[in-house]
């Protein structure tokens, strides 16, 4: 050790206060970017976990590939794990309510691809030999027929083909005569009487297995090794982000053997994670991560110099005599720089344990408010190189705050340092002060203004500290105001809080039936639903700027809503509408207009009026002839109003709707009508949630509903905004307790070297009431 790096140590000795507020900061800025640094690869991680739990642990699967073939496939270079099936085959399922569905469809896999294929287990085992099967609970949801463990299936297992013996599979939907729409234009040939024991139920699985349009309910048996003639691989690649490489390799293999009739299937949720697809959500994470991390650096260079610049000052002094007796100025600006490295040694590596224990805390935090997320778990995930980045940037943090205070300090001219009479250069005019301030304050306002005056330097990080602090805590505490305002009104301004559409409904009077049945058990008074029909004007009742058509429009077109009357009836009277309601016709034709300039505005849709008479066009398939009819809906429009349905509170579209009674509407023409979900607002709907899958599952021949609860979506959303503010605040904390060192260290470090200066203020008479009153009045100031 040189003897400029033994007085660079002995300093820091001497000055325990200082020094432990500058590795106090240090520490600080390095925990937090330890901490985002450290959250971002465990969010990377929970995600791409969370895809897997999903979706799958492969990227690519092949599907009816040559058995002969698939070391075409496994063999390649980059194919770091392969999971093996094979296609068993179609059988038709009795009892089955879903017209589109109407197969199971089985599939043989090895235990390996049993645990990889994101199957969720609910119930029972996987299979562990040959004739046990596990089956998907979409079976009794959405086909309606009712199995459990242990039950027994005797099925006809055969290909699913067309009538030119075109080989059908789960990606082909079930293809129906096109001329009578009855019965499905295919057949099940080569069937094979087979029969399998129940031994598990699993969730639907994913799409890889059965897509929503697919014609077959999928059933898993065991295999030990393939024995058809093609099998299926899902295969995981070494290096997500260049999969394509290994695709193209594989198809050209595939294309040089002459295997043709193969499908793909990316699992896009995991390569998007993974980072081989474009996707927002990492786009935004890294944004997010790299402004964060830009902004503790930035913060924490200006208020850790502060630091330095103190302490180069405090030496300036002691570095002239070492120049005076043949210091270089690289010897003085290497002790600077070494006293940094010294400060870093030590706030580093107690910032990155500080850091990582902040990111388990997090995590904790996140997993008890994030259970809203089926399946999704933060997990603890910091590589080294987590660490490695975490100890360059502070490092860089620490080497950019002390290079400005290293080069001045190998400026400084002996004589001059050892004077002191570089320490302040300014000239007597620029430290005049204003008589209110001596009039207001006294001679202790005068000496604090002065000294500011003549001080601006040593302060000017101060300011900057309290600048930093105060603008991140308004600007934070805003976008956390905003999310919360956002989502009272997304949320609390709904007339309704849970709206449910029936998914299989044969008939529109079968869907109005369940809407029945659903209201009678619910017990709900606030409730509606109503049919849709697109309407049309001759186009010069259209009252929208060109702009928003981009071309001049042929007709004006509404959208009818048909109620029942006594939903209607409520309606029309909120509206003002209160007789001949069989007749009464309300327009609501308010909508917002984004104006070229960016500003919106409420218009009107339509030119209608009130009194006014009208004739409505409909165009509507005529189940009676057959064939597509127009007719014209003579109408006088009632009432205009800005009253909405329950369910249309937010819906701002380019038509204007036009409410009527069922009673108003011709009963020929219902059979174009489209149906709306059933909108509820309920009491309690978390607890209305659970009674409608109490009754989904005593009517399996019902199928699903899909739910939209509000209150839930609500919470979620409540639960998101209070995990950004623990961010958020938890950031803000450190960047202001980084500001509160820096204060802290300037005022007591400015107060140990005007030490002089106080003794001589005291010595001409200056009282401590006067001398307290100066210092706090140079901090107001």
């Amino acid at each position: 050790m040189t003897i400029m790096q033994k007085l660079t140590v002995q300093n820091l000795k001497q000055n325990k206060k200082r020094t432990v507020m500058t590795i106090l900061g240090i520490l600080l800025s390095t925990a937090l970017i330890c901490a985002v640094v450290g959250m971002v690869s465990s969010g990377l991680a929970s995600l791409v976990r969370y895809a897997i739990a999903t979706s799958g642990d492969f990227h690519v699967q092949y599907n009816n590939i040559p058995a002969e073939d698939a070391s075409l496939v496994s063999g390649n270079v980059h194919v770091v794990r392969c999971h093996l099936s094979q296609d068993e085959g179609y059988a038709l399922m009795e009892g089955g309510t879903n017209e589109y569905k109407p197969y199971y469809y089985i599939v043989d896999m090895t235990e390996d691809s049993m645990q990889n294929m994101a199957l969720n287990l609910l119930s029972g085992r996987f299979p562990e030999k040959e004739g046990e099967i596990v089956i998907s609970d979409h079976i009794y949801y959405n086909g309606g027929v009712q199995l459990q463990v242990g039950d027994t299936l005797s099925l006809e297992v055969g290909r699913r083909v067309t009538p030119d013996g075109y080989d059908l599979n789960q990606s082909n939907p079930l293809n129906w005569d096109e001329e009578t729409m009855e019965a499905p234009e295919e057949m099940l040939i080569d069937t094979e009487h087979k029969e399998y024991t129940i031994v598990g139920i699993v969730e639907r699985p994913s799409h890889s297995l059965e897509d929503w349009s697919s014609p077959g309910y999928t059933l898993i048996s065991w295999m030990d090794q393939p024995t058809a003639k093609t099998v299926n691989l899902a295969v995981t690649f070494d290096k997500p982000a260049e999969f394509y490489k290994p695709v193209r390799q594989i198809e050209g293999a595939l294309a040089a053997a002459g295997v043709e009739t193969y499908t793909t299937t990316l699992n896009t949720t995991l390569l998007e994670q993974q980072g081989a697809l474009s996707q927002r959500t990492l786009r935004v994470l890294y944004t997010l991560a790299g402004i964060i991390l830009a902004i503790i650096i930035a913060t924490s260079v200006f208020v850790i110099r502060n630091s330095f610049a103190i302490s180069v000052s405090e030496k300036t002094r002691q570095y002239g005599m070492l120049a005076s007796v043949g210091a270089t100025a690289r010897q003085i600006r290497r002790s600077v720089l070494f006293e940094g490295l010294i400060i870093g040694l030590i706030g580093i590596p107690l910032g990155v344990l500080l850091g990582v224990g902040a990111v388990l805390v997090l995590i904790q935090i996140l997993n008890l408010l994030l259970n809203f997320m089926d399946g999704m778990v933060f997990v603890y995930s910091i590589p080294l190189a987590t660490f490695v980045l975490t100890v360059v940037l502070g490092g860089i943090t620490i080497f950019l705050s002390c290079l400005i205070p290293a080069i001045r300090a190998s400026h400084v001219a002996p004589i001059e340092a050892i004077r002191g009479n570089n320490e302040f250069k300014i000239s007597s005019r620029k430290l005049k002060t204003s008589p209110l301030t001596r009039k207001l304050f006294g001679i202790g306002g005068v000496i604090a203004r002065k000294n500011l005056k003549r001080s601006r330097r040593k302060y000017r990080t101060t300011v900057v500290s309290l600048v930093v602090s105060v603008t991140v805590f308004i600007a934070l505490s805003s976008f956390v105001g905003i999310g919360k305002r956002t989502i009272r009104t997304v949320y609390t301004d709904y007339s309704y809080n849970l709206s449910v559409y029936s998914t299989k409904s044969p008939t529109t009077d079968d869907a109005v039936q369940k809407y029945q049945t659903l209201i009678e058990t619910l017990d709900e008074k606030e409730y509606g639903f109503y049919y849709e029909a697109s309407v049309t004007l001759p186009a010069s009742y259209n009252a929208l700027p060109e702009q928003i058509y981009g071309y001049e429009p042929d007709v004006c077109y509404l959208t009818m809503l048909i109620m029942p009357e006594d939903q209607f009836a409520s309606f029309a009277a909120k509206a003002g509408v209160k007789s001949d309601l069989d007749q009464a016709v309300i327009l609501i034709d308010d909508t917002l207009y984004q104006k070229p300039d960016g500003a919106k505005a409420k218009i009107n849709t339509t030119t209608l009026k009130e009194k006014e008479k009208v004739d409505f066009t409909y165009s509507f398939y005529n189940e009676d002839t057959e064939a597509s009819e127009e007719i014209l809906l003579p109408a006088v429009i009632t009432k205009r109003t800005e009253e909405r349905p329950i369910g249309m509170d937010h819906i701002w579209s380019d038509t204007g709707f036009v409410v009527v009674s069922e009673k108003w509407f011709p009963e020929s023409c219902f059979s174009d009508t489209h149906l709306s979900s059933l909108f509820i607002r309920a009491k309690d709907a978390n607890q209305a949630e659970i009674q409608i899958h109490d009754l989904e599952n005593s009517h399996a021949d019902w199928g699903t509903f899909q739910i939209q609860n509000l209150n839930k979506q609500a919470q979620e959303e409540r639960n998101l905004i209070l995990v950004i503010e623990i961010f958020l605040y938890g950031f803000l904390t450190v960047i202001t307790l980084i500001g509160v060192t820096n204060i802290f260290n300037t005022i007591s470090t400015n107060v140990i070297l005007r030490r002089k200066e106080f003794a001589m203020l005291r010595s001409v008479g200056m009282t401590d009431k006067q001398f307290r009153s100066m210092i706090r009045l140079e901090n107001i100031f």
